[in-house]
């Protein structure tokens, strides 16, 4: 789902306000700038924490199981190569299993980390943003 019209634009005009940048520049540094403002505030942090350990256990359990598929595919072209076995190979279930998986988790860390935990610093940042400035959430 998109942002609404109006975060978007609190959000530019906060970024702006506070460290004189331009959304409209897709610069890196934005996005680094509202995460390290919101690491400020205690109750945030520990949600963007909680984000980032989701989104890095899927990351590291995908990365895992390519791994577990590349060294089953190494295995079978030693085999092929150097033991000039073809018939034997054991481990292409596991491998097809391990390449499924791998990318099943894979896309899921890219749904969370683009779609939620992107989405929330900027939803977090104009929230935090604007009870800063006494402005109550309007």
């Amino acid at each position: 789902s998109l942002l609404e019209k109006e975060i978007i634009t609190s959000f530019k005009n906060q970024m702006f306000e506070n460290h004189h940048l331009d959304v409209n520049t897709n610069s890196s540094d934005i996005f680094w700038l509202a995460s390290i403002d919101l690491q400020k505030n205690k109750k945030i942090d520990s949600r963007l924490m909680n984000w980032l350990n989701l989104y890095g256990c899927l990351r590291n359990y995908s990365c895992a199981f390519f791994l577990l598929a590349f060294i089953i595919v190494c295995f079978h072209w030693y085999k092929i190569l150097w033991l000039h076995q073809v018939t034997d190979l054991r481990g292409s279930r596991i491998l097809l299993a391990s390449l499924i998986i791998s990318g099943v988790l894979f896309l899921r860390y890219w749904i969370i980390y683009y779609s939620y935990y992107s989405k929330y610093i900027i939803r977090a940042y104009v929230c935090s943003m604007q009870n800063d400035n006494g402005n109550d959430g309007q």
